[in-house]
């Protein structure tokens, strides 16, 4: 009885597993980039649908007067890894690592706000 009643306690108070990955990330990509500001990609497309491994060239300005003075460059999402750093007016070589359909964020660093996102098409290869 004693079994019972502790299996009865301990069904009601457990909580639901969390699943071990976070949801799919979609970025707030309406309304970016903000006036004053572009981030290129070049090239913007992958080779082939399904391509991995191959090399992006990323160039940035910042023109707009309200603007911060330095800029990072997350990969696949604002708070993602920092692929690389500099100023208003900046470039990086991703090496053979991108791939179709990954996005590029270009963040204030001080406000951390998101002032332009670029994603590696083609648009109809990405699911």
């Amino acid at each position: 009885m004693m079994a019972i009643m502790l299996f009865a306690i301990l069904t009601a108070c457990s909580r639901a597993p969390q699943p071990s990955t976070p949801p799919a990330f979609t970025p707030p990509v309406l309304g970016l980039p903000l006036p004053g500001v572009s981030l290129v990609a070049t090239p913007n497309r992958g080779p082939a649908c399904g391509a991995f491994n191959f090399h992006v060239h990323l160039d940035w300005v910042v023109s707009a007067p309200q603007t911060q003075d330095s800029y990072d460059v997350h990969v696949d999402s604002p708070i993602g890894n920092v692929f690389a750093s500099g100023h208003r007016v900046g470039h990086a070589d991703t090496g053979n690592w991108a791939h179709v359909g990954q996005w590029f964020f270009l963040v204030a660093r001080d406000t951390r706000d998101v002032v332009a996102a670029v994603r590696i098409g083609p648009d109809d290869c990405i699911q």
